[in-house]
């Protein structure tokens, strides 16, 4: 009698059984979702956030207090004593938050024999193996913390079959790159454009990846820095300045077609990127979109994406820009007439031309030349 009861209502209110299934079912998928994320979440947080390589610096109690009062580095040797010794850094991993530290590697002071001077230098760990007092086993190092670093000729030292293995990371201040790298180009030209967007506005790890193949110049370039550095000779800063132009000079002279930058799936640049600017830059006054494209092997589009990505405008732009500064340069410079300047800039209409000039510049071609030959020395 029962389960005939209960039968009979399953069977008589078959739509309001189905619905309460259903809802079931629904509560159920959502709550097995919402597991999924709660127990990958921390692994998903720990992967991005290690994509921008260490972001926290651990430094003594004392040191950070001079630090953030003073915004000043403290070489008291007291404090310096007070860091952690190498063979004690396991313990960072044994400590309640542990779980939340995936990679770390230590600064090293060390002083090396270079030439019968005493050199001062700091290193770290590249890929170190630490057995933990909790019985965990742990490879960490740079070639963790620094993802993005890339080794091209060769391979990152091993430090358990290399101990006596050196890799230098020589760090220069942004005022000496900008001032002996990029303006070695004039600000015409369109690699300036292209190495000033790459380094500045696009990545938030920004370097140029230039692949020498261990070109003989720039070892030699790169052996006397490091001797000039390490002895203190007469007028060594000026020495270090003119050595670090050379350096660059040999790297954009041989190697700019080379050069690699940061990117991703909708990376910022193509191979051809260089090839196309530099051909642009040469044929400024005859070059169509349709001849470059046909020249390289890409559609119009494809060729104005590449543009437009390592430049930030377009190629009518870009054309626009290197002919204006090049008739610029032809009124200062030249006594050309504003119809060979014209001509020679790749317009064929001086009419047009003088229209196009006053719209970049504010000012006629002729008011441009006279208040350029006017102007003191």
């Amino acid at each position: 009698m029962f389960f005939r009861m209960v039968k009979g209502a399953l069977f008589r209110q078959k739509g309001k059984m189905l619905m309460i299934a259903f809802t079931i079912l629904l509560g159920a998928s959502l709550a097995t979702a919402m597991l999924n994320v709660m127990l990958d979440v921390g692994d998903k947080v720990n992967q991005e956030l290690k994509t921008y390589g260490a972001n926290i610096t651990v430094v003594p109690k004392d040191n950070s207090v001079i630090d953030d009062i003073y915004d000043v580095e403290d070489d008291d040797t007291e404090i310096k004593s007070s860091y952690l010794k190498e063979d004690e850094l396991g313990k960072i991993k044994t400590i309640f938050w542990a779980f939340n530290i995936v990679d770390f590697a230590p600064f090293i002071d060390t002083s090396v024999d270079f030439d019968g001077s005493d050199v001062k230098m700091v290193g770290s760990w590249f890929n170190h193996h630490l057995s933990l007092s909790t019985g965990e086993e742990l490879d960490t190092g740079v070639t963790s913390l620094r993802s993005w670093w890339e080794v091209t000729d060769g391979e990152w030292l091993d430090e358990q079959k290399d101990e006596n293995g050196v890799m230098l990371n020589i760090l220069i201040r942004t005022s000496t790159f900008e001032q002996y790298f990029i303006n070695l180009l004039p600000e015409d030209d369109l690699l300036h454009t292209f190495f000033t967007r790459a380094l500045y506005q696009k990545p938030e790890h920004p370097y140029l990846l230039f692949r020498t193949q261990q070109n003989p110049s720039l070892e030699f370039v790169m052996n006397h820095i490091y001797d000039e550095y390490t002895h203190n000779h007469s007028y060594k800063q000026n020495m270090l300045n003119s050595m670090i132009a050379d350096f660059f000079i040999f790297l954009l002279r041989d190697h700019a077609k080379d050069v690699s930058v940061p990117g991703n799936a909708q990376s910022l640049v193509n191979e051809d990127t260089i090839f196309i600017m530099q051909y642009m830059q040469q044929h400024y006054d005859t070059i169509t979109l349709k001849e470059l494209s046909d020249f390289f092997n890409y559609s119009e589009r494809q060729v104005e994406r590449i543009i437009q990505s390592a430049t930030g405008v377009n190629f009518r732009q870009n054309i626009k820009r290197i002919r204006m500064h090049h008739a610029a340069h032809f009124l200062q410079k030249t006594d050309l007439s504003v119809q060979e300047i014209a001509d020679r800039t790749g317009y064929y209409d001086t009419s047009h031309f003088r229209h196009i000039f006053k719209n970049y510049y504010g000012v006629t071609p002729n008011e441009y030349r006279t208040t350029a030959q006017t102007k003191p020395e």
